[in-house]
């Protein structure tokens, strides 16, 4: 017992140290400013690099899904730290070789800086797939606990580099280096994912059968849409053959149409969110820090000091999501489990369906950003949009695969989580670039890019009603497996 505690809390602090570097990407925020003031940069082109990385966590999720289910999480946490040390590694270089360039340079890196923080958001999705199959790997009846703890240092990270960077590396006047800040991230971020991908090769996390085939199950509740794979006659306490859920296709999966009201759910919901997580730093902008300074004409905080505090109100939130909405689901909503003689019961009562959490995150994002189009006017109107965004953000990704787990009961979960992944990863430039479009048309003259509230209420009119659209889906998916999810 003692050697399985051990164990246990061993990986626990190899997964936190990793998941605390993860985050990287989604500090973009605090870099630009840098790159607009020092590079010039217009609006497309800051929304085109944070796009990479965002966009960069899904492309290859269904090929890191496939390697952890073939060769364990040692390897994705492996293939994380090598992209994390050549990604943010090259772009400080970049930064810091270009120094000061005047609009539309020929010596501009920007693309150079769009490669570089594509690898940084393959990583990430590396180190995610990393953390949360680890977890829930090592405890099967707790994956919603589990998951949602492990992922709440991934969304903690933002918030703790937020404090590294603001502590140790900014001046007085509260600016960023930027140089300095990604060269230590860079390693610090590529040391700990190779500690844990050593650690996790040697001590690989099994997941443990629940039941043994002559157990008696406690009051399991049996899940009301059973199988042809579920026998007729046996129980719990009959011993049967195990019984092996066939393996799914691709093809079948995309037949279902279940899985095309997940899709586009995720698409929509998760696509704006990370709209907000790219493009806060610039959002921003302009905008006066309270609502008094509207008439009063006290000037704006530098871009890099009102980011900063988005961010780790954005982090914050979405660390408080992952630890709260991972226990409640659990308690609330059990995941359905596979009993040896191949039944599929719930482990106890369940209360609401997990698919609930979905809906109530587009429920509260329609909310948010509808305050954002029509009244926000400050910066501290903007805590609540970036809290929700948070919440919603946190939530979906600690529910979602579980979800994806139930709704397809068979032994590819790493497979089917990384192609639903997809769905963001269509939805992010989507709305990433409809912010970008919209800000640039109301840019003023002699402006790198576009300051004040007038840059993006229009997107955001726009965010309002995509999130309803995807409330409706997944309030229609509810309605058709609430029984079984």
């Amino acid at each position: 017992m003692s050697t399985r505690i051990a164990r246990s809390v061993s990986t626990g602090l190899v997964l936190a140290g990793a998941a605390l570097t993860a985050g990287g990407i989604f500090c973009f925020p605090l870099y630009a400013p840098t790159l607009v003031e020092r590079l010039s940069l217009s609006q497309a082109q800051v929304s085109t690099i944070a796009l990479a990385g965002m966009s960069a966590q899904y492309p290859l999720a269904a090929v890191m899904g496939s390697l952890l289910d073939t060769y364990g999480t040692w390897l994705t946490s492996l293939i994380a730290g090598i992209l994390f040390s050549s990604g943010f590694g090259s772009f400080a270089y970049q930064l810091s070789k270009a120094g000061r360039l005047p609009p539309g340079s020929a010596n501009s890196p920007f693309r150079i800086l769009v490669a570089c923080f594509f690898l940084c958001g393959v990583g990430t999705a590396a180190s995610l797939f990393t953390i949360m199959f680890s977890a829930s790997q090592a405890f099967p009846g707790h994956t919603g606990i589990s998951t949602g703890a492990s992922t709440a240092f991934f969304g903690l990270s933002p918030l703790f580099l937020s404090v590294i960077a603001s502590s140790f590396f900014s001046n007085e006047a509260k600016e960023l280096n930027v140089t300095k800040f990604i060269i230590v991230l860079s390693i610090t971020a590529g040391i700990a994912h190779v500690v844990a991908a050593a650690f996790l090769r040697i001590f690989p996390p099994k997941a443990t059968i629940p039941h043994t085939a002559d157990e008696e199950i406690d009051n399991p509740v049996p899940v009301i849409h059973p199988t042809e794979h579920t026998p007729l006659l046996s129980g719990p306490n009959k011993p049967t053959d195990e019984v092996v859920a066939p393996e799914q296709t691709i093809r079948q999966l995309l037949k279902d149409v279940d899985f095309w009201l997940l899709a586009l759910t995720m698409l929509l919901l998760l696509g704006s969110c990370e709209m907000v997580l790219s493009n806060i730093g610039t959002i921003v902008l302009g905008v006066p820090m309270h609502r008094g300074d509207v008439t009063t004409g006290v000037d704006t905080p530098s871009g890099s000091e009102g980011g900063v505090v988005q961010v780790r109100l954005l982090s914050l939130s979405n660390t408080c999501a992952r630890l709260l909405v991972g226990p409640l689901a659990d308690y609330l909503a059990p995941a359905p489990l596979a009993h040896p003689t191949g039944e599929v019961y719930f482990p106890r009562k369940r209360y609401v369906s997990r698919l609930a959490f979905l809906s109530t995150a587009c429920a509260l994002m329609a909310i948010a950003y509808l305050w954002m189009a029509a009244g926000v006017v400050s910066q501290t109107d903007i805590y609540l949009v970036s809290i929700a965004t948070g919440v919603a953000y946190g939530s979906a990704f600690t529910v979602t695969p579980s979800i994806v787990a139930s709704l397809w009961l068979g032994p590819n979960a790493g497979r089917n989580f990384g192609i639903v992944t997809y769905a963001p990863f269509i939805g992010t430039p989507l709305f990433a670039y409809l912010y970008a479009f919209i800000s640039q048309s109301y840019q003023l003259e002699g402006e790198t890019v576009c300051t004040g509230t007038r840059c993006w209420r229009t997107t955001f009119f726009i965010t309002t009603a995509t999130t309803t659209v995807a409330l409706l889906l997944s309030l229609t998916l509810l309605r058709r497996r609430r029984e079984s999810v």
